[in-house]
């Protein structure tokens, strides 16, 4: 069985840290920052947002899990009310931001927040999921909180199943119409989780 570690996120996790971003994005950072010419593409800008320290994104805000010894999985959390910019907000364009900013609107406030949790593909089914929504769940306790919040898209069926077995019911809804490229049915669901 592999040894799986949780530990603080630190600088030199950046690059993983970024891809894990893109990947929970579900194709949000590639629609609002690829295909524009001459501007930074979406990893790019999630690498930028990662290494500042000020961000809803830091590496300073995430925690990694490991599989004997190889970093696989992140989550970054904070209070909802505390959450500061994304760090990617420079220079999108007005069509776009329009478009998922029923997504950004979306939250509750007093909980505490996951902003991005994300499994690598060769990590799925080993527990990393629910031992960062554990260790997540842990330090929002610890800091006096009684609610544990996240956002889904209501297509992504794995990670629906995984916050159910976790204990996370839907408490909202938005609708967010597809398009060619951010392809989502069905909307996205804000989930809470009773601590």
């Amino acid at each position: 069985m592999p040894d799986l570690t949780i530990r603080p996120a630190r600088p030199s996790d950046a690059p993983v840290l970024a891809a894990l971003d893109i990947l929970a994005g579900g194709g949000v950072y590639e629609f609002l920052y690829d295909d524009r010419p001459g501007e930074p593409g979406a990893a790019q800008r999630m690498l930028q947002a990662v290494l500042s320290a000020d961000t809803a994104l830091s590496w300073s805000r995430a925690l990694v899990a490991e599989l004997d010894g190889e970093p696989v999985g992140a989550v970054t959390s904070q209070p909802y009310d505390d959450q500061p910019p994304s760090g990617l907000e420079a220079s999108v364009p007005e069509d776009r931001a329009a478009h998922v900013a029923p997504i950004q609107a979306m939250g509750r406030p007093g909980s505490w927040f996951i902003n991005m949790l994300a499994v690598g593909a060769k990590a799925s089914g080993h527990g990393v999921g629910r031992a960062l929504i554990e260790a997540v769940a842990d330090r929002a306790r610890a800091a006096g909180f009684s609610e544990l919040t996240l956002r889904v898209f209501a297509d992504n069926a794995p990670a629906l199943a995984l916050y159910r077995k976790c204990g996370f019911r839907e408490v909202d809804a938005v609708d967010i119409p597809p398009l060619p490229r951010l392809p989502h049915e069905g909307g996205v669901r804000l989930l809470l989780r009773d601590l």
